[in-house]
């Protein structure tokens, strides 16, 4: 468990990676400045800059991941004595990241910095600090497993993944889906943004005779 001078020194890391333009911004300097310690401190507590982010990156994984996991409990919940519905499983998969996004006062500014760090760093235990991630997929592999017993654990995987690789070019290739989807893409209306990625994911887990849509022959 982290100490108080390491906690402090993480909330001032966080806080110039939400408002940094580039992560080169973010000197040890300007976080021993505004932490009011000294670079020996960083260094002591950390070991690295890069070590610094990884775990401002653990723990706005870990509270992001929060948000996701209690969205899909409480699905689930609701949901008792019967399954949750899969549209809204893939709704706590897809909409937390959207709605962090969308929202000037989440922590998702700092998300933009991490792909950086990730590619740059030569630290192998850096490289590779985003176990808690792994695990809450799992999670979600799980309970869709059971609503789409007809997949195998590697189909669920798949379309798991495929489902994130869609939520992420929503975010960051707005313009690509705008000449893709034209007027009925925005990323300026969240809500409507996760109702048309849940519409397009959702058909992945239905039986190939339910997704195949009415008017249309399969091949």
């Amino acid at each position: 468990m982290l100490d108080s001078t390491a906690d402090h020194i993480i909330d001032a890391a966080e806080s110039l990676l939400s408002r940094a333009a580039s992560i080169e911004e973010v000197t040890l300097r300007r976080i021993a400045e505004r932490a009011g310690i000294s670079h020996t401190a960083i260094n002591y507590h950390f070991g690295s800059r890069d070590r610094l982010f990884r775990a401002v990156m653990m723990r706005t994984y870990k509270r992001f991941n929060g948000q996701r996991r209690s969205q899909l409990h409480n699905a689930i919940l609701s949901a008792a004595p019967a399954a949750p519905s899969l549209e809204e499983v893939l709704r706590a998969l897809i909409e937390p990241s959207i709605r962090w996004s969308c929202d000037p006062s989440s922590d998702y500014a700092v998300f933009r910095h991490f792909a950086v760090v990730l590619e740059t760093t030569t630290d192998a235990e850096v490289r590779h600090p985003l176990g808690l991630v792994e695990d809450q997929f799992e999670e979600f592999v799980s309970v869709l497993r059971g609503l789409a017993p007809w997949l195998s654990e590697g189909d669920i995987g798949w379309r798991v993944y495929c489902a994130m690789a869609i939520r992420t070019a929503a975010l960051h290739q707005a313009d690509r889906g705008r000449v893709c989807v034209r007027d009925a893409f925005d990323i300026r209306d969240p809500q409507a943004l996760v109702d048309q990625i849940i519409a397009v994911v959702k058909p992945m887990f239905l039986p190939m005779a339910d997704a195949t849509p009415k008017g249309h022959n399969r091949p």
